[in-house]
């Protein structure tokens, strides 16, 4: 289940999955996308493949943009 919440240029989230909830912030500038993450101790072996998922997913939302 995904839950997002904007508050001007800030994005909350949080994801849950099988009993595991990833939640964080996003906050875009002209510049750049931000974003910060807390990953439970129990989700810590799928870090690469989510940090990577997050990454993807931005940059073909930056790139759709375009």
């Amino acid at each position: 289940m995904l839950k997002e919440e904007w508050q001007g240029e800030t994005l909350d989230f949080s994801l849950a999955a099988k009993g595991i909830t990833v939640s964080g912030k996003l906050v875009v500038s002209a510049q750049d996308v931000h974003v910060t993450c807390q990953v439970p101790f129990a989700a810590m072996l799928f870090r690469g493949r989510i940090e990577k998922d997050i990454q993807s997913t931005i940059g073909e939302a930056l790139a759709a943009d375009n």
